[in-house]
Formats: C-alpha cells, structure tokens, sequence
C-alpha cells in the first residue's frame, strides 16, 4: 500500500476512536472449520468502529467528519491472554486493532474530507 501524502491540517485536528460494535457471530460455522480451544465462549471476530476528527479553523470555526470501519479478528489458539466478552473494555478492543488496521489512512480521509467542507465555492457571476 502506498504512503498516503498527509493532509496540511492533520497535526492540529483532534481525533476521537470509538469502538461502536463486536460481532460474535463465528464465521466459521457455515461449513468451514478452524480450531477453537475448549472452554473459549463469546470470542469476538469482528471490530466495527468510528474515527471521528475535529478540526477547528483560522476563524474558530469547528469542523467534523467521521469514517466508519470494520476489521475482522484473529481466532484465538489458546485461552493464555484470553478476554471474554463480559470483561471488555472500548481500551482493551482499541488496543488489539490499532495495529492491525491502517488507522493513519482512516485519520488522512477524514481530514481531506474535511478540508473540502472548509474549502469555499465562489458561486459568483462576472456581471
């Protein structure tokens, strides 16, 4: 993947990350196996979440833009390190996808998606 050019207002817009879903459903029950530990209930496979940016302008004017994503987990191979679904927390989640996931290219989007709300169209006429 090629290195996205950063967005001249990415250093002074906030972003805010959000877990906004888990999908417990196991993909691997239609028909396709894989091997899961005795004893591990409520894995999570998938991770839906929002990238929110918050930019505020020269003239304080406050802009926002989100992107939503989803990033399918590892099975895991043992139940070392193990979390079950009850004892979650948005921090642990956030923490097993920040990695995994291009996070930088979501955070480039919305700023660029951004700087097209800011950018002002002159609608005037010659005459």
């Amino acid at each position: 993947m090629a290195t996205p050019i950063k967005p001249s207002i990415y250093d002074t817009t906030h972003f805010n990350h959000e877990v906004t879903g888990l999908n417990r459903k196991n993909p691997f029950s239609a028909g396709i196996t894989t091997s899961i530990p005795d004893g591990l209930t409520d894995i999570v496979y998938e991770v839906k979440f929002r990238i929110i940016g918050i930019h505020t302008d020269s003239s304080s004017n406050t802009h926002s833009r989100h992107v939503d994503s989803q990033i399918g987990l590892e099975v895991p191979t043992s139940t070392e390190n193990f979390v079950g679904f009850t004892s979650l927390t948005q921090n642990t989640v956030w923490n097993w996808i920040k990695d995994k996931e291009p996070i930088i290219h979501h955070e480039y989007t919305v700023c660029n998606n951004i700087m097209q709300d800011m950018e002002t169209n002159d609608e005037s006429v010659p005459w």
